[in-house]
């Protein structure tokens, strides 16, 4: 079977999937032939997780959360990524990815959100303040404060 990767917050099968793929502290190749294997993430970003998983010979990798710069990563590297469930525990996630249950992430979640979000707001009057207010959304918290500190 396929060794899966996996990233968590903390050092147990059960927990579920970390919300920040490239900052969880641990991450968890599961493997159906062997007992399953805690690496911690000395990288703290995507890239180094990607080539982790990659090194410990990976074909598969369950994220809920994830950038497009680590999904890149884990494609040139011939890994597959699914779309897992953020409250769903590893060890399930697991089970559900060897019998083929969880599709295929084709673009980072965030990307794929905020394209939807635009579609659907082209087509409604007034849409130009609305994808503004919608790029302000998108942008992370800590510039979102910055911008209504400086307002």
């Amino acid at each position: 079977m396929a060794k899966i990767g996996m990233t968590l917050s903390r050092e147990s099968v059960e927990d579920p999937l970390a919300q920040h793929f490239g900052k969880a502290k641990w991450l968890l190749v599961w493997d159906s032939a062997g007992p399953a294997r805690f690496i911690p993430n000395q990288g703290l970003n995507g890239r180094w997780v990607a080539e982790a998983f990659a090194a410990a010979g990976c074909s598969l990798v369950v994220a809920s959360h994830l950038g497009s710069g680590a999904l890149e990563h884990l494609r040139q590297a011939g890994i597959r990524v699914l779309e897992g469930a953020p409250e769903m525990p590893a060890s399930e996630l697991a089970r559900r990815a060897e019998a083929g249950q969880l599709r295929e992430l084709l673009e980072a979640p965030r990307i794929r959100r905020f394209r939807l979000l635009r579609t659907a707001l082209s087509r409604q009057p007034g849409r130009r303040r609305a994808y503004s207010e919608l790029v302000m959304e998108m942008r992370p918290a800590s510039s979102r404060r910055r911008s209504a500190a400086s307002d």
